[in-house]
C-alpha cells in the first residue's frame, strides 16, 4: 500500500520537508496523510501500531510525531494489510543552536596614573561552527573608573549608560569562527589595582560558559607626591614637583607647618612651589583635585624641605 502526502494548505515553511517514508515538520505546523487506497468503505489509523480513535477516513492531519499506518476495509469487511510505515518528526527550530561566544579584554601596558586616559582591547569571538544572534558585550565599571568613550569597534554600537555604569557594545550577529573588536577608553581615580570584568552574550545556548567573562586588572598609579625636594638652586628637584597633577588643572594645594599654621596656599598649583623663605624642615600637605566628569580626591601627607647641596633626595 503507497502513501500519498497532502500539500501544506496553511504554515508552509522552508524546514518542512519529506525524505522517503519520513516527514519533517515545524512545531505547531500540520500535515495531512493519505491512504493509499481510494474509496474503500472504511478506514483505521494507528499510531505506534495503536489505533486511532475516530480516524476512519482516508486521510489524516496530524501534528504530532510518530510512527503512522493505516489499514482499509471493504463492504464486505475484508481488510487490506498494515500499509508499509510513515514516520513524522516534529521539531522546533527556534530553540537556537548552541554556540560558543567567548570575550577578552586586555588593558593597555603602559603605566597609568590617577586620572590619565588608558584603553581597553576587548575582542569576542564566536569559537564555534554556528552562527550567534544578538551578541551583546556588557563591561560595569567599577567604583573610581569613569568612562570616556569607545573607538575602532569593528562593527555594532557602543554605548554607555551613566546610571548602571554599563558600556553596552551591541554586536549584531557572528558567523562562526568569526571576530570583532573594540577598544574602551576610561580613566581611573586614586591609586592600586582596580579590575573589571566584561561579559558577553547571545541569544542561543553557550557550550563553554566559562569563556563568556574576562577580568582585567590594571594597576593606577595615582598621584605620585614626593617626600622630599631640595630648592637649593642645583636645577635638581628645586620644586615639590606631583607626578600627575597636570591632569587636574582644578586643583587645590595647602601646606602647613607643624603648628597647623597656613604658609602655602595655591588654587591651580603648577608644580613650582619652592618653598622660598621657609627653614629646612617637614611640612604637611593637603592636595584636592578634581576632573572635568566630576570626580575629586584629596590627598593628605608630609613632605621634607632640604636647602643642603649635599642632601640626599
Amino acid at each position: 500500500m503507497f502513501w500519498a502526502v497532502d500539500s501544506f494548505a496553511h504554515n508552509k515553511i522552508k524546514t518542512d520537508y519529506t525524505d522517503g517514508n519520513v516527514i519533517v515538520i515545524q512545531e505547531g505546523h500540520q500535515i495531512t496523510l493519505h491512504a493509499g487506497v481510494a474509496n474503500a468503505a472504511a478506514y483505521q489509523w494507528f499510531n505506534q501500531k495503536v489505533a486511532i480513535p475516530g480516524a476512519v477516513k482516508s486521510e489524516l492531519t496530524v501534528n504530532k510525531g510518530g510512527v503512522y499506518t493505516v489499514m482499509a476495509y471493504s463492504k464486505a469487511g475484508c481488510s487490506t494489510d498494515m500499509s508499509d510505515e510513515m514516520k513524522v518528526i516534529v521539531v522546533n527550530t527556534s530553540i537556537p543552536a548552541v554556540v560558543d561566544i567567548a570575550v577578552n579584554k586586555v588593558a593597555d601596558s603602559k603605566p597609568v596614573t590617577s586620572g590619565e586616559v588608558y584603553g581597553y582591547t576587548i575582542t569576542v569571538v564566536n569559537k564555534g561552527a554556528n552562527g550567534a544572534t544578538d551578541v551583546t558585550m556588557k563591561d560595569v565599571l567599577p567604583q573610581g573608573m569613569f568612562y570616556v568613550g569607545i573607538k575602532n569597534a569593528t562593527v555594532g554600537t557602543g554605548l554607555y549608560d551613566a546610571d548602571s555604569h554599563t558600556v553596552i557594545w551591541k554586536i549584531g550577529n557572528m558567523k562562526g569562527g568569526s571576530t570583532e573588536e573594540m577598544q574602551l577608553l576610561v580613566k581611573s581615580s586614586g591609586n592600586g589595582a582596580i579590575r573589571n570584568t566584561a561579559t558577553v552574550t547571545s541569544i542561543e545556548a553557550d557550550s563553554d560558559p566559562s569563556n563568556n567573562a574576562s577580568t582585567s586588572i590594571k594597576d593606577i598609579q595615582g598621584l605620585n607626591i614626593p617626600n622630599v625636594f631640595t630648592p637649593n638652586g642645583d636645577g635638581v628637584n628645586d620644586t615639590f614637583e606631583i607626578a600627575g597633577l597636570a591632569n587636574y588643572p582644578d586643583n587645590v594645594i595647602d601646606i602647613f607647618n607643624r603648628w597647623g599654621n597656613s604658609i602655602y596656599h595655591k588654587k591651580g598649583y603648577l608644580n613650582d612651589w619652592t618653598g622660598e623663605g621657609l627653614n629646612e624642615g617637614t611640612y604637611f600637605y593637603v592636595i584636592q583635585v578634581k576632573d572635568a566628569t566630576g570626580f575629586s580626591a584629596t590627598y593628605k601627607g608630609y613632605i621634607t624641605l632640604l636647602r643642603s647641596r649635599n642632601s640626599e633626595e
